[in-house]
């Protein structure tokens, strides 16, 4: 059976991995409500993060109100990227940012879950 929201998500990934190319992915998962991160952290290469299980996984604890952060992991080094959370900011804030030299590389745009969806 087709799954457009595993379709959808999984580009969604795949855009990001290739803006943000690197060995190894740190996955964190906050929860919405509480702030409080899932427990275990675990690497992930871009290949592991692509397959099929592995985005259902993420796309069932996202529903449960995790919210998923994808970032290069260096350990004690810096991967080149700096991970900014502009949750609610006003468009202006990137065009500040350009302005100062700092280009985003990945700027997902999320909107709010409308609610129960019928089929």
């Amino acid at each position: 059976m087709f799954d457009r929201g595993l379709l959808v998500t999984t580009q969604g990934i795949r855009r990001q991995l290739r803006a943000m190319p690197w060995e190894l992915y740190l996955v964190r998962l906050i929860h919405h409500a509480t702030g409080r991160a899932f427990p275990g952290e675990r690497l992930w290469t871009a290949p592991q993060l692509l397959q099929a299980a592995t985005v259902r996984f993420l796309r069932i604890r996202n529903r449960e109100g995790w919210e998923v952060y994808l970032q290069p992991f260096a350990g004690d080094r810096n991967a080149g990227y700096i991970l900014v959370d502009l949750d609610h900011a006003a468009p202006s804030v990137l065009e500040a940012m350009r302005r100062h030299g700092h280009e985003p590389c990945v700027v997902p745009h999320v909107e709010p879950f409308p609610g129960p969806i019928r089929r």
